[in-house]
Order: C-alpha cells, then sequence, then structure tokens
C-alpha cells in the first residue's frame, strides 16, 4: 500500500465503523475504487461477518469493490484476483493422499503453483459498465445472466431443424393427400365406367329374354285394343265388358313400363351413391329383370322369406347390378343340370353387429378350387365367353359400401356366393 501511495491517492478506513465506512463510500469521487478486506470487528468493538459486511458496503458504494477472497464473490463486489481456496485444497489434499499411500515427505515438493484467479461477478461488470474484454486472460466471470440461446441452445437447434422437416412432411403429405383424391377419384371414375360397361353387356346378353318380356304384355295390349274395337262396332256394346278390357290394357301397360324402367336403370349412369334403401325392392326388381331368362333355362328361382323393413346404404343401381351378376353367372353355371333340378336360391338374413347378409346359392357344377381364391379378380371367370370382370366389379361396388362379398362351394354341389351390407342406423334401433 505504501508502494501505491506513491502515484495513487489511498483513503484508510480499516477499523473504522460499519456506519463511518457506509457514508464514505458513498461519496467516493468518479476515478475511486474500493479494495475490501474483511471486517471482523470495527472500532466500536462489533463483531461482524464479512459477507454481511461487504453487502452493507456494496448498498450504498458509489464506486466498484475489489476483493481478494472467493467467499466473498457474489456478495456485491465486482471481483479481482482472488485466492481460489478450491485449488489449494485441491492441491494440498493431493499431497495428503500421497503422504497416506506410504510416499516419503522428502520426495514430495513444496508447491508453488499460483493459486490466484481473475474472478469476477458478471452482475457487477454490467452495472459498472466494465466491458469483458478488457478482463485478464481466462477470467473466471459468475453470475451471467444466460441469454435464452444460453439456457436452450440444443432446444432451438432442434427446433430449427425439426421446422424444416415438419414443413416438408406437411407438404409431402398434402401433395400425397391431393394425389390420393386425384387417384380416387380417377378409379371412381374407372369404376362407373366398367360399371356402366358391364351393365350395358347384362343387358345385351338379356335382350332377347327382355324383348320376349314385352311382347308379352304388347301382345295382351294389341289384343285386347281390337277386341274393344270390335264391341264398339257392334250395335249394342256390354260397358261392363269394356271395363275389363280397359283395366287389361291398364295392367298389361304397367307391365311393360316396369320392364322398361327396369332397363332403363339397369343402363342409367350414376355416380356411387349411398342412400337408404329397402333391401327387399331392390332384390324384387331384380328378380323380375331375371325371371324369364330363369324359365328360358330352366331355373327355378326359390326366394326365401324377405325381411321387412330392412334399409342398407347403397346405391340400388349398382347393388342390383352386383345381383344381377351373381344371379345370370348361377343362370349359365347349370346349363349342364338336368332340367327339373335346376334352383337358384335367394336368401337375405340380419346378422349381429348391424349388417345383413344376401346369400345366392346354385346346385351347378361349383367354382373349380384353384380359382375360388381369386374368382373376384380382374379377368379371372369360370365361363368360356367371360370377361372377368363381373364379379371383380361387384366386389369393389360392395367394398365402396363398406361391405364384404365371398363364394363357397355347396358340399352337395353348386355355389353359393354371400355379401354383407351395413343396416341403416333406423333398423338398428328398431331391433
Amino acid at each position: 500500500m505504501q508502494q501505491f501511495a506513491k502515484e495513487l491517492n489511498i483513503t484508510d478506513l480499516t477499523g473504522r465503523s460499519i456506519g463511518e465506512v457506509r457514508k464514505r463510500v458513498a461519496v467516493l469521487p468518479d476515478d475511486a475504487v474500493i479494495v475490501y478486506l474483511p471486517i471482523y470487528t470495527d472500532e466500536t468493538g462489533i463483531s461482524h461477518n464479512p459477507q454481511e459486511a461487504i453487502k452493507a458496503v456494496s448498498e450504498v458504494a458509489n464506486r466498484p469493490i475489489v476483493i481478494d477472497s472467493e467467499d466473498l464473490v457474489g456478495s456485491g463486489a465486482t471481483g479481482g484476483f482472488i485466492v481460489s481456496a478450491r485449488k489449494i485444497g485441491d492441491e494440498v489434499g493431493a499431497r495428503i493422499a500421497r503422504i497416506l499411500n506410504g510416499e516419503d515427505v522428502a520426495n514430495i515438493q513444496v508447491a508453488t503453483r499460483n493459486f490466484i484467479v481473475p474472478m469476477f461477478d458478471a452482475r457487477k461488470l454490467k452495472e459498472w459498465g466494465i466491458g469483458e474484454r478488457g478482463l485478464p486472460i481466462d477470467s473466471d466471470v459468475r453470475f451471467r445472466e444466460q441469454s435464452i440461446w444460453d439456457l436452450y441452445a440444443w432446444q432451438i437447434l432442434a427446433v430449427a431443424m425439426v421446422i424444416p422437416i415438419q414443413s416438408f412432411l406437411i407438404g409431402w403429405f398434402l401433395y400425397e393427400h391431393r394425389r390420393r383424391q386425384r387417384a380416387e377419384r380417377e378409379s371412381r371414375q374407372h369404376l362407373l365406367e366398367a360399371a356402366k360397361m358391364d351393365r350395358a353387356m347384362m343387358a345385351s346378353a338379356m335382350s332377347a329374354s327382355i324383348a320376349h318380356e314385352l311382347n308379352q304384355p304388347l301382345g295382351a295390349i294389341l289384343n285386347n285394343a281390337e277386341t274393344a274395337e270390335i264391341l264398339l262396332n257392334k250395335d249394342s256394346t256390354d260397358r261392363n265388358e269394356l271395363k275389363e278390357i280397359l283395366a287389361d290394357i291398364r295392367r298389361d301397360d304397367q307391365r311393360a313400363a316396369e320392364i322398361i324402367r327396369g332397363l332403363r336403370m339397369l343402363l342409367k349412369h350414376s355416380d356411387l351413391e349411398a342412400r337408404e334403401i329397402e333391401l327387399a325392392d331392390v332384390i324384387t326388381d331384380t328378380i323380375k329383370l331375371v325371371e324369364h331368362q330363369a324359365i328360358e333355362h330352366g331355373v327355378t328361382i326359390k326366394v326365401a322369406h324377405l325381411p321387412a323393413r330392412l334399409c342398407v346404404r347403397a346405391d340400388p343401381i349398382h347393388l342390383q347390378q352386383v345381383l344381377l351378376n351373381i344371379a345370370l353367372n348361377a343362370i349359365e353355371a347349370m346349363q349342364n343340370i338336368p332340367e327339373g333340378a335346376r334352383e337358384l336360391k335367394v336368401r337375405v338374413d340380419q346378422l349381429e353387429g348391424g349388417e345383413a347378409r344376401v346369400s345366392i346359392e346354385d346346385n351347378g357344377p361349383g367354382i373349380p378350387v384353384e380359382k375360388l381364391k381369386r374368382i373376384f379378380e380382374p379377368f379371372v371367370t369360370t365361363k368360356r365367353q367371360g370377361t372377368g370382370i363381373g364379379l371383380s366389379i361387384a366386389k369393389t361396388i360392395i367394398g365402396t359400401y363398406g361391405g364384404r362379398i365371398w363364394a363357397e362351394n355347396v358340399p352337395n354341389g353348386g355355389a353359393i356366393f354371400h355379401f354383407t351390407l351395413h343396416v341403416a342406423t333406423a333398423d338398428l334401433e328398431a331391433v
């Protein structure tokens, strides 16, 4: 201190009371600095804790406080060249361990390391406007206010990496979603076109039967009209007989209209639109369309009792197409069965779990085992003239409405086709 006194104005406040020290350090000039030595007692004889004492001083000091003890760092001082008790303790402990391990003390040299470390409180450096660049090299700066980067560096890096990846994935998923929607629309359109073509082929195959079916009501209408003309040309006309003739004409006209309506519905180009329909009505209309075809081939159609008010969600045209495909295949499959023994059985069952099952059974030769598992694949057929797309379309239609379709051989001969559809909610509540 005497050496520094030649160049600096030194004010000695040692031994003064804490109160006086506080007053003096509060009004120091701007070029002053406070060197704090631990205060244990003051001139009043009062004992002090050095850490509490420096806090009392730093609360009012208007200049930085320099210290030399590591215990005082963080108590209000700015810092200084600190004697590191930790380093001294480490060195002493290492030497004691060597002695306890039996090493000769004479071989243990006296420690000459520098245990002084430049150590500072970052909060006080900031308060007094002291930049860390002006500190000695390898200074230990404590109590830094950590930035978000210091606290969450790896989290920020992770987020920075995740966000572009997520953006890429979201973009890719949106692209894939749109591409899938476009593919579904195209697939749906192809299905509609294939279904329409299949219906046209069925109508072509049934044309002779439909024409014959129409000839009956049309011929009856013509005969009744000619009879009415004859009666009208007579002098006396039987009004009751004319009423009967007109009733017959009306009945035959309705029959012809139903046949034409059924054909038009079959050929109608419609989207796959699921709506609530009576399953029994669709089956009844389909049987009417295929009835004459069955009579021509000597096939008897047997329909088990159809449950009343059993509604499903499907499109009636497409459901009728599925039924026609299976029924016409069954009729054709029984060509080699003796006449009088050809039977086509239709049955509807309501299953647990809210499903309705439609079963169509024939007593033909059955499906070859090698084709049974592949019967619903495109271009797989058991007929010589078959295209192999009818059952594939049927499977797609049933699958579109959330149902299943499968086939199996009957042990006594023949094949049976089943398909299921979900029963409408109202019917489930009624059950």
